[in-house]
């Protein structure tokens, strides 16, 4: 028996509001609500609709996971997007993070790509690949060709091709230190020493 027209019209009234929504769906922005990082899944707080909803437990996604892998999980309160080739979000996946007001972006600088940052542990590329920084809180280690950079505070010691600059105090509590071989440190004793204000040999 063929369908009455009011109860055919109900049902492609009803298709048709399903797949608006599933359009809708395909794409969701949210926040991160809950991790568990042992499985790769987290749960979402969706807040790009007048009704707050928590997804179920998602995969996010990852920027290597062959022969390199990554593990990056998200933190509670990450804005991220959700992406659903169906518009159901049972089968969504985490993807791309949003920087928002509670986690804005690391740098301001259009030449800097910051590859992490992870409390005060940053790493960063800059000067369109020229320039290498590693640091954490007040060190740093920064390479650039031919040149290699500690620093902690004001003290560094920078190493060149041409040799080693220490910029602050040097205290050696343990070993020796030589020049060409010869000692050249507290250890070290003078040979053609007179009294009165005669000028010390060389070390021996």
């Amino acid at each position: 028996m063929s369908q009455d027209l009011p109860d055919l019209i109900a049902e492609l009234h009803f298709e048709v509001a399903e797949i608006k929504r599933r359009l809708a769906s395909r794409t969701r922005e949210g926040v991160i609500s809950e991790v568990d990082a042992a499985k790769g899944k987290a749960r979402v707080r969706l807040t790009d609709s007048d009704t707050p909803m928590l997804t179920g437990w998602l995969p996010w996604t990852e920027p290597a996971s062959g022969a390199n892998k990554t593990h990056n999980p998200p933190s509670i309160g990450q804005q991220v997007s959700l992406t659903s080739e169906s518009g159901d979000l049972t089968d969504a996946r985490i993807g791309s993070a949003l920087p928002s007001e509670d986690n804005p972006r690391p740098s301001a600088k259009g030449d800097d790509h910051v590859l992490a940052q992870v409390g005060a542990t940053k790493i960063i590329v800059s000067g369109g690949g020229d320039k290498l920084q590693l640091s954490v809180g007040n060190a740093s280690i920064t390479l650039v060709d031919g040149q290699m950079t500690f620093s902690v505070a004001g003290t560094s010691i920078t190493l060149t091709p041409s040799g080693i600059e220490a910029a602050g105090d040097v205290d050696l509590n343990s070993g020796y230190v030589k020049s060409e071989g010869t000692t050249i440190d507290h250890t070290h004793i003078h040979s053609g020493v007179t009294p009165g204000p005669s000028k010390t040999g060389a070390p021996v």
